[in-house]
């Protein structure tokens, strides 16, 4: 079944439950919070989500790309960045880099699922934002032919290391690169289909 059909049967609200227990010996059971939901756009589709230390929180959108902010104690998500802003299409994983003041958001392409690019095609890339304006601050395609930008994280050294879900590695950007490198590389998952069906999950 086409992704665009599964995605007709998902609500556009994120529902957030908060557990809170003690952490002592005998202590109470574990009893859940007061539900909160956030409402976002009809046929939005939010993927992934981050969060400032602040409570500020941001998502992508699978299906109009851009970038929703959600305000401390809101609940309705906003349109903070366009769709296709910075050459962007769908945007998958997204992550608020306080240090280097860098929204880091995964720009993919998901035609080959039955979701149109939101903007047109493009090549896949992982795009900077400012974290405080949401302008435009740079932009690194992945290397290789068929990739599919998913998710990152950003270590202590301002490197953002990047999972390409159509390759059997990870990537990194150094601080100041021009372009993303391999990092990290299963050697299985290069020696043939039999050894890649074997090892996937």
């Amino acid at each position: 079944m086409a992704l665009q059909s599964q995605l007709r049967r998902t609500p556009a609200a994120i529902t957030a439950l908060a557990v809170c227990a003690l952490a002592l010996a005998g202590s109470v059971p574990v009893r859940a919070a007061e539900r909160t939901e956030i409402t976002f756009p009809d046929r939005s589709y939010p993927q992934s989500i981050t969060a400032k230390s602040d409570g500020t929180m941001f998502t992508g959108s699978i299906t109009q790309g851009g970038v929703f902010r959600i305000a401390p104690g809101a609940a309705t998500a906003e349109r903070w960045i366009a769709s296709g802003a910075n050459d962007s299409m769908t945007t998958l994983g997204v992550y608020a880099d306080e240090r280097s003041g860098t929204l880091w958001v995964c720009s993919t392409n998901l035609a080959a699922f039955g979701v149109p690019p939101p903007g047109g095609a493009k090549p896949v890339a992982v795009k900077a934002f400012d974290l405080g304006t949401g302008a435009a601050k740079g932009s690194w395609p992945l290397p290789g032919d068929k990739t599919l930008c998913n998710d990152m994280v950003v270590a202590k050294d301002g490197t953002v290391y990047v999972t390409d879900s159509f390759q059997p590695h990870v990537l990194a950007l150094k601080p100041g690169a021009k372009q993303l490198e391999v990092w990290a590389e299963n050697p299985f998952q290069r020696r043939g289909s039999a050894a890649r069906r074997h090892y996937d999950c």
